[in-house]
């Protein structure tokens, strides 16, 4: 009977650990599971000229991946849309935009995150980046998102905007600077944003929500940092399904 005692007492320890364990482990992937991680500020790398590596992409490139940013040096602009990697360069006035796996690039900039599932709404019509701002953010509280987290975010349709692939410079307040401006003109678009309410100077410009780049898949493909945004409609939103920083 002392030996059966025991016996049990060991399989019940046993199955106390391994279930310790399976529920850190699922804890520890829900925890990453849509939180947005960053490198850098905006005021770091645009304002006080902290243009460093921080950051190597293939070491955060993985599948459901999504993040915008820019690579050392402003020397061009990185997007990844579901652990694919977009990178644009000005090179020689020219804007060359390649889908591939990552080599050695390292980012100054970049806020990411991984999402498996998403809900989505639709936007019927937005008249400038404001509205669409603004839409998203009701959108989020809707769905039950806790606004003072930031929070991915994409968008699928057709858009009039203009948009920038930064090279060397901020566009905004570096006068020796000489990006590479585009114009959208009712092309079907991916954008891949983050939306940062607060967070000024650190995940975004002033006065703004989010921080948005564009992808257009269909040749010839292009990638841009999104400035402005003129008219869109019958756009889809996809917001985080099963976000961890849900209101309580």
């Amino acid at each position: 009977m002392l030996s059966i005692a025991r016996t049990e007492s060991r399989n019940h320890r046993v199955i106390m650990i391994l279930t310790l364990m399976i529920t850190t482990t699922v804890g520890c992937n829900a925890n990453r599971q849509n939180v947005v991680r960053s490198w850098g500020t905006m005021r770091e790398v645009l304002a006080e000229g902290k243009r460093h590596a921080r950051v190597r992409i293939s070491d955060v490139a993985t599948a459901d991946t999504y993040a915008v940013g820019a690579l050392e040096h402003l020397a061009g602009e990185i997007t990844i849309y579901n652990g694919e990697c977009w990178f644009a360069q000005d090179i020689d006035g020219e804007l060359v935009t390649e889908i591939r796996e990552p080599q050695d690039e390292q980012a100054t900039l970049l806020a990411l995150s991984v999402v498996e599932h998403w809900q989505s709404s639709l936007i019927k019509k937005v008249g400038d980046r404001t509205q669409l701002e603004d839409y998203i953010e009701g959108a989020a509280i809707a769905a039950g998102l806790d606004l003072a987290q930031p929070f991915p975010f994409t968008i699928v349709g057709k858009l009039d905007a203009k948009g920038h692939v930064i090279n060397g410079g901020c566009p905004y307040a570096d006068e020796s600077s000489s990006p590479h401006y585009i114009d959208i003109e009712g092309d079907a678009i991916i954008v891949v944003g983050i939306f940062a309410k607060n967070h000024a100077g650190k995940l975004t410009h002033h006065g703004r929500r989010t921080h948005m780049h564009t992808i257009r898949k269909e040749s010839p493909i292009a990638m841009a940092h999104l400035d402005d945004i003129l008219t869109g409609q019958e756009l889809i939103l996809h917001l985080p399904a099963n976000a961890t920083n849900h209101t309580r």
